[in-house]
């Protein structure tokens, strides 16, 4: 601890001073395993966390999807089965009843389809003829169970896209 070019004698003064120096990077080091290793501990943690709340975010906002999707299916479902129900009425009566109200039928039918816009493009597909349906029934060109098959079978695959969305929001 002597100056340059001197012979190297540890005297008190230089002793304490590397005693101090090695106790300051001792001090130095176990601050750090006290504060950086929890931290670390806490911030893995937190991601963890913080993963697990997103994974049931997106799971929430998954089955509000399905479920509007699930709740539009069964609004299509029951135009279909008023208007369905209207015109085997306006088909059997040889045109007389349900005049005042079938146009409506068909715009609550219409509206619902319009309500679910591209999400089932194969019910939008077998729905692609209903105008034509409607014009056979308009002009009294089909029998009531012929009618109602057309209507039937749509009703029928409208509902399994509905309990299909509602089985996958589970």
């Amino acid at each position: 601890c002597s100056g340059f070019g001197e012979t190297l004698v540890p005297d008190e003064n230089c002793v304490s001073h590397v005693m101090k120096k090695r106790n300051l990077s001792n001090m130095k080091r176990l601050v750090i395993v006290l504060v950086v290793v929890p931290m670390l501990g806490m911030l893995t943690i937190s991601a963890l966390l913080i993963a697990s709340k997103l994974d049931t975010y997106q799971n929430a906002r998954a089955t509000i999807h399905l479920t509007d999707q699930a709740t539009k299916l069964t609004a299509l479902v029951h135009a279909m089965q008023v208007e369905r129900g209207q015109s085997a009425g306006f088909l059997a009566s040889g045109g007389k009843n349900f005049t005042q109200t079938l146009p409506g039928v068909r715009e609550t039918t219409g509206a619902a389809i319009t309500a679910l816009g591209d999400a089932h493009p194969t019910l939008m597909e077998r729905l692609a003829d209903l105008s034509t349906q409607r014009l056979a029934v308009d002009d009294q060109a089909l029998t009531v169970p012929q009618m109602a098959g057309w209507y039937t079978g749509n009703i029928n695959a409208a509902l399994s896209l509905s309990s299909d969305a509602l089985l996958l929001s589970r």
